[in-house]
């Protein structure tokens, strides 16, 4: 569990991209890697958003792409915007 307060309003650019609308865009990510790996009415369960994180490095592995150095840039944006 987060030890971190959700802020859905916050709106680090001030562009109209809110937490809460991340937030939802994250889940329309998640919803449709649950359909492709059989998931599809399974309850959100954290081990789904391990699995999809695990599926994508090997996607960045495939491209020749640095899992650790994005996921390092994807942590710090998120820090940033909380």
């Amino acid at each position: 569990m987060s030890k971190f307060k959700f802020k859905p309003k916050k709106d680090c650019d001030k562009n109209g991209q809110t937490n809460g609308l991340r937030a939802s865009r994250g889940e329309y990510g998640l919803t449709a890697y649950r359909k492709a790996a059989g998931y599809a009415g399974v309850k959100f369960e954290d081990c789904m958003v391990q699995d999809l994180i695990t599926d994508l490095c090997h996607l960045l592995d495939r491209e020749k792409i640095d899992a650790e150095e994005i996921i390092e840039g994807a942590l710090y944006n998120w820090r940033e915007e909380r």
